[in-house]
């Protein structure tokens, strides 16, 4: 729960009374009798804050289904454009796998919106929407692939695009890659756009990264962090475990070198014991707060 509050900016008590007055979500509990979110649920609730922020009321919208308020959050979020009414047609072109008009749909969305506005905002609810669509069984595994090599494709660019403002402020330098056998980069992609957008000089150097090739890197470009995704894969297809790629990586570089973790695997890694900074970050938002306080290379952080 904390977690999710985190997260959502709710209280724990306008939370409980979404949950028990208005049956918003209704989550599980582990062993201990503690409250456990799914991602499906955590993303619901958040596209509930938003619409409350906008004026709606809990009550109204709280057993609207997940496509609807969608529908709402898109609907009212800018004027500029009607990114509800995009993301719409987007997701019919897809029902017919269209995938050259998902291009040309895409494009007119990422050059409308700032580029924050659409890797940050505009992507997640379209994979939100076609993860629940692939769930109910409306859309198959082959649509969501398909989809999401096209909008990696548009977050690589916003990532080039972005070339000049790479370096403006002289805080060291920023790794990202995953781990070997992790393909996973949609959350990595956008750590390193907010890392570049706010002006720090990143290397991008991909997923799925041995350790081996890491420590080269590290040791080539004496970074301030390395930045890794860590997301959860099923154990028969690991190459290796995100506890075992992270103290490889802690045992092999340099105590002075920062290890920042994002990831669905992040919260249940161990932190090695020692003096070196380790960070975890559950969202964007986590990473743009701590990116707000960075100071010089090896000086203190507010």
């Amino acid at each position: 729960m904390k977690a999710v509050l985190r997260q959502t900016g709710l209280t724990a008590d306008r939370l409980r009374v979404w949950e028990r007055r208005y049956g918003a979500v209704q989550p599980a509990r582990n062993d201990k009798g503690r409250r456990v979110y799914t991602d499906s649920e955590i993303q619901r609730i958040k596209l509930l804050a938003l619409l409350v922020e906008q004026g709606h009321t809990i009550g109204t919208i709280a057993n609207l289904p997940d496509e609807e308020l969608l529908n709402r959050a898109g609907n009212s979020a800018h004027s500029k454009v009607s990114v509800g009414s995009e993301i719409n047609a987007l997701i019919e072109s897809l029902a017919r796998f269209e995938l050259e008009k998902i291009r040309c749909q895409l494009s007119l969305l990422r050059y409308t919106l700032s580029p924050r506005e659409f890797a940050f905002e505009v992507i997640p609810q379209i994979m939100f929407f076609v993860g629940k669509s692939v769930d109910a069984g409306i859309f198959t595994i082959a649509h969501e692939h398909a989809l999401s090599e096209i909008l990696q494709g548009h977050l690589k660019r916003i990532y080039e695009d972005l070339s000049e403002l790479d370096g403006l402020r002289d805080e060291g330098t920023f790794l990202f890659c995953t781990r070997e056998g992790d393909p996973h980069d949609f959350g990595l992609l956008m750590a390193a756009i907010a890392s570049r957008s706010a002006g720090l000089r990143t290397h991008y150097v991909g997923k799925n990264l041995p350790a081996s090739a890491l420590i080269e890197a590290v040791q080539k470009l004496q970074p301030r962090a390395i930045v890794m995704g860590m997301a959860k894969i099923p154990q028969e297809q690991e190459k290796i475990g995100a506890q075992e790629y992270l103290d490889i990586i802690h045992e092999s570089v340099n105590q002075k070198t920062e290890i920042w973790i994002g990831g669905s695997a992040a919260q249940i890694l161990k932190r090695p014991q020692s003096k070196r900074t380790i960070f975890i970050f559950e969202t964007i938002a986590d990473l743009e707060s701590k990116l707000k306080t960075l100071g010089p290379v090896g000086g203190a952080q507010k």
